[in-house]
């Protein structure tokens, strides 16, 4: 049975100032989640998607953390769960660029297959 109503629900975003992150901050408010915005550098970005989700009435809050530093992690866990008491299942979705990674070989060309 697929879940439409997520009002009871929180998710901690990461890279939420990020395209894919903005957009599923917004797509999970739109089914009246509660959204723990993550940002590292663009505060500015973070603080007009909490203002966009929080007129989608849902309530939204924004924090900053490097998710590299393990306190950082740790606090992103801590500042979600203390600002958002009241749901009763969190979830926790983590984004990453796909770019960053090390390609698989089928996405190489010959010549880089071969390692010239």
């Amino acid at each position: 049975m697929l879940t439409t109503d997520l009002s009871q629900h929180l998710a901690l975003v990461t890279g939420a100032t990020g395209g894919i992150g903005k957009a599923t901050c917004l797509a999970l408010a739109a089914l009246g989640c509660s959204i723990a915005v993550h940002y590292n550098s663009a505060a500015d970005d973070a603080a007009e998607l909490v203002q966009q989700l929080e007129a989608m009435g849902v309530k939204a809050k924004a924090f900053q953390a490097d998710m590299g530093i393990y306190q950082d992690v740790r606090f992103a866990v801590e500042f979600s769960l203390g600002n958002f008491p009241k749901s009763s299942t969190r979830m926790f979705t983590y984004y990453f660029s796909f770019f960053t990674l090390p390609k698989p070989a089928h996405f190489l060309n010959a010549s880089q297959r071969i390692g010239s």
